[in-house]
């Protein structure tokens, strides 16, 4: 691979993930605690949008298990939204092993 092809390859990694960015802004991503008394919903960049609750557990939970609930839920839809941000990475810059650094793209 010469320098040409390298820059290309760059170039078109660049475009993608500019591309990605907005895709992710799109991306609903849902994480619900282990009762399934909240989800928690974001888009793929991580970012919280809204919250739904199961209204047949909400009214006889204690504050305590609400708050617990709230943490795990958003803790899941967290995690889901970095999985699939670097997993839709992955599929741009392919099986180049390129560093993360900041600003590269």
């Amino acid at each position: 691979m010469d320098m040409n092809d390298i820059i290309t390859k760059i170039n078109n990694i660049k475009k993608g993930m500019a591309a990605l960015e907005k895709e992710l802004e799109q991306i609903t991503v849902e994480g619900s605690d282990s009762q399934g008394i909240i989800t928690a919903i974001s888009d793929g960049k991580g970012v919280i949008k809204d919250y739904r609750f199961n209204p047949g557990q909400i009214s006889s939970i204690k504050k305590d298990n609400l708050i617990q609930a709230v943490v795990e839920a958003t803790n899941n839809t967290l995690k889901k939204a970095r999985e699939l941000e670097v997993s839709k990475k992955k599929e741009i810059v392919g099986d180049i092993n390129i560093p993360d650094i900041p600003g590269l793209f």
